[in-house]
């Protein structure tokens, strides 16, 4: 066998001197000469160390300047709470000097200097505008954008009119804006327990005054019983008999003059004993039109 010392071998292989002696020995049968290389081959790695501690965490470093406030710090703004109306100012010129960006209490959002009126508002009602006593760069503005989709109702639960003199339901479209016009239409299901007592409806019972009013109204029982066409609020489209069950079916056009409601109103023409039914499901529906 070759000369070979343990001292000569790494540290990690001369802790097991047994399977060494054991391993040149095979070795050292071949009658070859053993290296220390060839031995800590033959053995293979020793065992991974342990990982050495942590270093200790550097020192935090100093915290950053705060950046100015756009309302507070750029020339003195100002966050005022009256009443739970909140009134944002801009003195520094960011926007404009001394503008104002207002939530209000009552529902609408402004935004303006205020030394004018406004320039933008949107309000509770879903309409807003633009600012009606602007001066800008010596121009005179004065406009106002409403906005309203209008509305649909239909009735939940069936009405009883047992009189000639015409009466409301709960068939009521609110919000109406002053100056906008609208197209309509609706069907109302009714039916006399009195066919001689008729039936008669017009558009009179809201608080909207028009200044255009156009509606075809055909009524329908077991037949066409009425086409007619209504010009006013208060014209009254009538069925001096109707028979069964039937409809009176209504298609307009409405130009508000003074904002407000549209409710129709539904009466016999002739009340003897019998009762007049507007049934649950009767409709109206109400658009934002722009005519040419």
């Amino acid at each position: 066998m070759s000369n070979v010392k343990i001292s000569d071998l790494p540290a990690a292989s001369q802790a097991n001197n047994a399977d060494l002696i054991e391993k040149v020995d095979s070795l050292s049968g071949l009658n070859q000469k053993v290296t220390v290389a060839q031995i800590a081959a033959r053995l293979g790695p020793g065992p991974t160390g342990p990982t050495g501690p942590t270093g200790p965490t550097g020192v935090t470093g100093p915290t950053g300047v705060t950046g100015p406030s756009l309302w507070t710090d750029l020339g003195g703004g100002s966050i005022v709470n009256t009443g739970g109306q909140f009134k944002i100012t801009d003195t520094s010129g960011f926007f404009q000097a001394n503008e104002d960006f207002v939530f209000s209490n009552t529902g609408q959002f402004l935004i303006g200097p205020d030394t004018w009126d406004q320039i933008f508002v949107f309000r509770g009602d879903g309409s807003w505008g633009l600012g009606s006593t602007l001066t800008s760069d010596s121009v005179f503005v004065q406009a106002t954008v409403n906005f309203s989709t209008g509305g649909f109702v239909s009735l939940a639960d069936n009405a009883t009119f047992a009189t000639s003199g015409l009466a409301a339901s709960n068939l009521i479209i609110s919000n109406l804006l002053s100056g906008v016009s609208y197209q309509f239409w609706g069907v109302f299901f009714l039916s006399d327990s009195v066919a001689a007592d008729g039936a008669k409806l017009d558009f009179g019972g809201g608080s909207a005054t028009v200044t255009t009013f156009v509606a075809q109204v055909t009524a329908f029982d077991s037949g066409l019983n009425l086409s007619t066409q209504l010009t006013s609020l208060t014209s009254v489209a009538s069925a001096s008999t109707f028979t069964g069950a039937g409809a009176f079916e209504i298609s307009g056009f409405i130009k508000v003059n003074q904002g407000g409601t549209l409710v129709p109103r539904f009466a016999q023409v002739n009340h003897s004993v019998g009762t007049l039914t507007l049934k649950a499901g009767s409709f109206i529906q109400l658009v934002q039109t722009n005519p040419l």
